[in-house]
């Protein structure tokens, strides 16, 4: 009787622990609700465009409820979006993740065509472009067109700077003239010997004029200029230039010394 009785308590305690394992919610059941606030949280932040804040919501409810689609597939469009996070690889992932939980997932059909794009990107991605000679062609005329370019920029740009050089300078050393105006001295006046009355007349005595004086225009010695091209540039000779700067050394000219030139 006694071990009749021990089995019965056995069993009604066997039959106890299954029906407890039968009522028990399934592993993860608690954390479901928790998944769905942070799914909702997610779709809540894409609407603001808050992506990084809608991902780490998404993979919270995933860490709550780990076999929740929705957010796989939330999480795949994000990845797959170029101006949101831009992810082939993450998308793929996600994407499949969907279709191994739930076959037949409401998107399905969208999810197989999206999977198809998605790994021709990520093939596009891993190969490298070979553009055709067509396009290489192109291309090395455009760089032979900027090259060309960008030396007529630095061209135009050096002859427009001496110019600015040039009419400062004119306009400080001949400020109530316009620039570049030639100055010349005025010829001294004739001197006539009087005649005298008691005297035999003799010839008018003039004195010789003096050749009428030359007029000049100031220049600030550039980097790379030389009596010789200055000469060339305003057409009179190199000497001549040296004659109106006597205390010049045309060996030793540096940049920004102010010099006369001789103006025909």
């Amino acid at each position: 009787m006694t071990l009749f009785a021990a089995k019965v308590r056995g069993q009604i305690f066997l039959l106890t622990l299954v029906l407890a394992a039968g009522c028990a919610p399934p592993p993860g059941a608690g954390n479901a609700d928790q998944g769905a606030r942070y799914l909702a949280a997610g779709k809540s932040r894409v609407q603001r465009q808050d992506f990084e804040g809608a991902r780490a919501a998404f993979e919270q409810a995933l860490q709550n409820s780990p076999n929740l689609p929705e957010a796989h597939h939330e999480l795949a469009m994000l990845f797959d979006n170029e101006s949101q996070l831009n992810s082939p690889a993450k998308a793929l992932y996600h994407y499949l993740r969907v279709l191994e939980i739930q076959p037949d997932f409401r998107w399905s059909d969208m999810i197989t065509n999206r999977l198809n794009a998605v790994k021709m990107r990520l093939a596009y991605d891993s190969h490298p472009r070979i553009p055709s000679p067509a396009i290489e062609h192109e291309i090395s005329r455009l760089e032979n067109d900027l090259a060309r370019l960008s030396a007529e920029l630095k061209r135009l740009t050096a002859e427009n700077t001496e110019l600015k050089t040039r009419l400062a300078l004119s306009a400080v050393s001949n400020p109530a003239t316009p620039a570049f105006q030639t100055t010349r001295q005025a010829p001294e006046a004739v001197v006539q010997q009087p005649v005298q009355a008691a005297t035999p007349v003799r010839a008018e005595v003039r004195t010789p004029e003096p050749p009428a004086a030359r007029g000049y225009v100031t220049y600030q010695f550039q980097k790379n200029d030389t009596l010789y091209s200055l000469g060339r540039r305003h057409g009179v000779d190199w000497k001549e230039i040296q004659a109106a700067n006597p205390d010049l050394d045309a060996r030793s000219i540096q940049p920004g010394t102010i010099i006369r030139i001789p103006v025909k």
